[in-house]
């Protein structure tokens, strides 16, 4: 059998040699009694072909075993899908829409949207980030508060960020970036050491003469030492923010602006607490962890003996679990919120509180959604309309004119105010539209309308009222037009902060850092100070109160630890600058339980203040107690120039626990950015093209084949390179579609959970590493296939597994190789990303 398909290779890649060949045999049909002269020429270009692909060191056979090629990473189907619903705006469906927020298209404000996997990998990720939520958020979050709305908001950024990373490790091809990266940067590190060894003599300890000689410079600046490494995990899940968090919490981010001389006039904190504490969760309590666990040699020899296990995989005894939304349950919100200041949806809308419609009318205008709005309030007149018992047969026609209405200006292709439902709910609308009037009926038991109403409304309730909670015209809403003395003074202040938020920070930031940080927060107390100190008094606006209990000289009288203080409903009053318009106040309902409702003394009132007087309250009551903490403690020296980021002092907050590593110890034990060592050497980086390379290297280097056997794996790289690595390639994807098994994932994220959580047992003593180790070495050996191992001899197939096996047993050494493949995995995943933002 001719393989045609290696001819076309062939001709494609020669196209000159090929066109030659095309020539002569035409010359040979035409002059076919000369066929005998022209063989002289038909053999000298054949004897061209035969040295060309045997002498050349760039030219190779191509795959042998067709069988085993693989498919390219499908950019059909899943890719069209992804990439539309990156263009397609979430309102109205049209590609770079003009109108709405860019973020709003639905992978920036929901990339979990048909991302589905099995139901038993949802739960072993649920209970995983619970965990993790659960010892290190709960454990100083319940000092601070009961609410649950923080931790539902981290619960939305967990999902977020775990489908943003889902999606993207679902697009890499990692058959090819092992063959192609990490099998290289693994050879490097093994040549690296290698090199280094042997420079030496081979003698000394192999992870002190590695270290020395590749020096200040040539290792990972993670390895400077273990506040270093955890700098880095910092400042890597920073960069990544941008692209694994929602762009709320990124309105929220926590930063610092921070000059190298301090001065209390410039310094302005930013408080931005979720990324803080994300940022804080994932390098700190995860990320470090895990590096740690990977760099552990006894748990890599572990790895190893499962790699080399010749067992087959365990496979599943139950049938796969359905479908269902990739963490949705995990991101339920735990308690729904009892505040009168977080209006729900349903009220909102509601056309008989227009004081509450209008304001999120306004707002919608504002980001050009008004017609989600106006959709949803048509189709519940609609609904209401065509459910209605009395319903005449006359009135179809008018129904029918009504839906007609709402396709034309909502659903149609072009229509103006278009919004993007569902093909078959758009197509089932038109059939009912472009039929007969007495076909609207079907809209009663169809399910069309209701579906498009549902999208509207989720839209409406997940998208635009949260935005809607944090604007302007929420605010005034509820609290009302800032006064014109406040406007005045909030124009002459720069950079101001909200007070809540600012004393949730202080509280937040002390978690995380030491007392030589803890300047910052006074200096944010006396900004919160300045800007609270400038507000001027409202005006008291007493609802049920006389003379005869206004009096401030009898209240002051009063013990006030028997009053009783509830506020119970808001209430409205007219604006006395503006009649047209209202303000919002609360009702404080006040009773005393010393005082006997028939005696003279008056028992029960009420009164009503407005929104900023709490503040106010709340202002001098925080004066008085700072101020009496600040009298019994001993002044502290206040220091010169603020600690710079990245600095020894700035990293003083970090657990002594967290980077203590036994294994590690300081890593490297060098400063921040440390000068060149005088020992460390150039090192050449050995530069490979495949896997196949890596073998013939191995083969050489590491277990020192003899030399008629190193000439003959060259001299089978021209036949068989393609091949082996394309048989490589394919024997790799089988291997992860084996681990990708549901009931195998399953099993892999309880294992990461055991590690990073439940590692309970007693440490392992030498002895059984020592243990492990050789059963490693074992395996390693008997790994090696036995015609390969015969033509090596026992002896250097030995030395060289030791050796090689001995570099994994260097703690140092293995964090090293772990940072570096970290980084070739995060350029993989997130392109965006380049080598020097890493490394800044």
């Amino acid at each position: 059998m001719i393989p045609w398909y290696l001819l076309k290779i062939y001709a494609r890649t020669h196209f000159k040699f090929t066109a030659i060949c095309i020539g002569l045999l035409f010359v040979n049909v035409l002059f076919l009694s000369r066929t005998h002269l022209l063989l002289v020429v038909w053999f000298f270009l054949a004897g061209m072909a035969i040295a060309y692909s045997f002498i050349s060191p760039t030219t190779r056979v191509p795959n042998l075993l067709p069988m085993y090629t693989r498919k390219p990473k499908s950019t059909t189907a899943e890719e069209e899908e992804l990439s539309l619903m990156k263009t397609l705006c979430t309102v109205c469906g049209q590609r770079k829409c003009p109108r709405h927020r860019p973020e709003l298209n639905i992978l920036a404000f929901q990339p979990w949207t048909n991302l589905d996997i099995r139901q038993s990998v949802d739960t072993a990720l649920d209970e995983f980030f619970s965990i993790v939520i659960k010892d290190y958020v709960y454990t100083w979050y319940r000092e601070l508060s009961q609410d649950e709305g923080f931790v539902d908001e981290l619960r939305t950024n967990f999902r977020f960020l775990a489908s943003v990373m889902l999606r993207r490790i679902k697009k890499v091809d990692f058959p090819k970036l092992v063959t192609e990266k990490i099998v290289k940067a693994v050879i490097q590190h093994i040549d690296i050491c290698h090199q280094a060894y042997f420079r030496e003599g081979g003698r000394g300890d192999l992870q002190v003469v590695v270290l020395d000689c590749l020096g200040a410079r040539g290792v990972h600046c993670a390895m400077w030492n273990r506040k270093s490494e955890l700098e880095y995990l910092r400042r890597l899940v920073e960069a990544l923010f941008p692209y694994i968090l929602r762009p709320q919490a990124l309105n929220s981010s926590a930063c610092f602006t921070e000059a190298d001389d301090f001065d209390p006039d410039t310094f302005v904190p930013v408080l931005k607490s979720t990324c803080a504490l994300v940022r804080e969760l994932l390098a700190g309590s995860v990320l470090l962890p895990l590096m740690d666990s990977l760099a552990n040699p006894d748990l890599l020899n572990n790895i190893l003996l499962v790699f080399f296990d010749n067992i087959p995989p365990p496979v599943a005894t139950e049938p796969p679990t359905p479908m269902v939304p990739f963490l949705g349950r995990f991101s339920q919100p735990r308690t729904h919120s009892q505040s009168c200041l977080r209006l729900e949806l349903k009220d909102v809308i509601n056309p008989e509180t227009p004081d509450l419609l209008y304001p999120f009318m306004q707002f919608l205008k504002s980001e050009a959604a008004v017609n989600v709005l106006q959709f949803c309030l048509a189709c519940d007149d609609f609904n209401r309309r065509i459910l209605s018992p009395d319903v005449s047969q006359s009135e179809f026609g008018e129904l029918h004119a009504t839906a007609k209405d709402l396709y034309r200006s909502y659903c149609a292709p072009f229509a103006l105010d278009r919004i993007k439902f569902d093909d078959d709910v758009v197509d089932t609308l038109r059939e009912i539209v472009e039929g007969p009037a007495d076909q609207v009926i079907r809209l009663r038991t169809s399910t069309p309308l209701f579906k498009a109403y549902e999208h509207a409304y989720d839209l409406l309730e997940n998208n635009f009222l949260p935005m809607f909670h944090q604007s302007d015209d929420y605010y005034n809403m509820v609290c009302g037009g800032r006064p014109s003395s406040l406007s005045r003074q909030m124009s002459r202040i720069p950079k101001k902060r909200d007070f809540t938020l600012a004393q949730f920070g202080n509280k937040l930031k002390d978690v995380f850092k030491s007392s030589e940080e803890k300047l910052a927060n006074t200096i944010e107390a006396g900004l919160d100070g300045i800007f609270l100190n400038s507000l001027p008094a409202p005006e008291s606006m007493d609802e049920d109160m006389d003379d005869e209990t206004g009096c401030a000289d009898d209240c002051s009288m009063h013990d006030l630890s028997s009053w009783r203080v509830t506020i119970p409903r808001i209430g409205a009053r007219p604006d006395p600058d503006n009649p047209r318009k209202q303000y919002f106040v609360f009702i404080i309902d006040v009773r005393r339980v010393d005082v006997r409702e028939d005696d003279t003394e008056k028992w029960q009132w009420t009164v009503a203040r407005r929104y900023p007087e709490f503040y106010a309250l709340e202002q001098k009551l925080t004066e008085f107690h700072v101020n009496f903490q600040t009298s019994t403690e001993a002044a502290k020296p206040r220091p010169s120039k603020l600690p710079r980021k990245g600095s020894e002092a700035s990293l003083m907050s970090t657990s002594s626990e967290k980077l203590a590593g036994t294994h590690f110890e300081n890593n490297m034990n060098l400063p921040f950015d440390p000068l060149p060592c005088k020992n460390e050497s150039a090192v050449d980086l050995l530069e490979l093209d495949g896997v196949f390379d890596a073998f013939v290297y191995l083969a050489k280097q590491i277990y020192k084949a003899p030399s008629w056997l190193y000439q003959l794996v060259l001299s089978a790289r021209i036949l068989v390179k393609d091949t082996v690595e394309v048989y490589v390639e394919h024997y790799l994807d089988f291997k992860i579609g084996q681990v990708t098994q549901e009931h195998r994932l399953v099993r892999l994220v309880h294992l990461l959970r055991d590690v990073l959580f439940f590692d309970d047992e007693p440490p392992r003593t030498d002895e059984d590493k020592k243990q492990r180790y050789q059963q490693t070495l074992e395996e390693l050996i008997d790994f090696i296939p036995a015609p390969v191992a015969a033509a090596l001899g026992q002896r250097c197939t030995r030395t060289g597994s030791e050796f090689l096996l001995n570099i994994f047993q260097q703690p140092k050494l293995n964090k090293q190789l772990t940072y570096v493949l970290l980084d070739i995995l995060l350029l993989e995943l997130f392109p965006e990303l380049t080598t020097s933002s890493l490394s800044s």
